[in-house]
């Protein structure tokens, strides 16, 4: 361990951070190839921004944008006085800010073991056939613990995990059960065996200096 802090701490005195989420954005790509005939493209944008303000406390600055990236399709035969199908796209949409504070224990700046903890704020909407019909407000919080490496040419890789909630409050009276996507729904982690939270893994890669 001791060993670690020392090759952490060397040359650490960059001062601004830049990175993406590459597994997210290979999700979007794949996304949008599937939904091309079935509904609306798959897109996604999303930056982290890290800075310095000393050698223990990072600023964390992460606007992300996700268009349709939570769906469902069904379809509504009708056999009389005619056969007719018609299939219903349902799709959830929104643009989220993330910023909070990340604490590095061994004072190493952008570099190193950090504990974050982000509060979320954020809007979104459901459309039904590319057509919103309801839009909510996004309030949740993240909180993680994991470590960054940069490199002496400045690529920098971050490796995290930890949990994540977000509440979706609509905008007026909304009952679930009129769509059959729920509108809160997390694209930054995931519930498994029922828990009060997400868990989620975080992984990214871009350049500091």
């Amino acid at each position: 361990m001791v060993f670690i802090i020392i090759i952490a701490n060397l040359n650490a005195d960059e001062k601004f951070s830049f990175q993406v989420k590459p597994i997210l954005y290979l999700m979007s790509g794949i996304g949008s190839g599937l939904r091309s005939d079935d509904g609306p493209f798959f897109l996604f944008a999303d930056v982290e921004f890290k800075y310095a303000i000393n050698q223990k406390l990072n600023l964390f600055i992460n606007p992300s944008f996700a268009n349709a990236y939570s769906g469902y399709s069904i379809t509504i035969y009708t056999y009389f006085p005619d056969y007719s199908k018609e299939t219903i796209h349902y799709f959830r949409s929104g643009l989220n800010f993330i910023t909070g504070i990340l604490y590095r224990p061994y004072e190493t700046g952008l570099r190193g073991m950090y504990i974050g903890v982000y509060p979320i704020i954020g809007w979104g909407y459901l459309s039904r056939n590319d057509k919103k019909y309801k839009d909510f407000l996004n309030l949740g919080y993240m909180t993680e613990i994991g470590y960054d490496w940069i490199f002496k040419n400045g690529f920098s890789i971050t490796l995290g995990g930890g949990i994540s909630k977000i509440y979706a409050i609509p905008s007026d009276s909304y009952n679930e059960t009129e769509s059959p996507i729920k509108i809160g729904n997390n694209l930054y982690g995931l519930n498994l065996w029922k828990l009060p939270f997400d868990l989620r893994i975080r992984f990214s890669i871009g350049y500091s200096f």
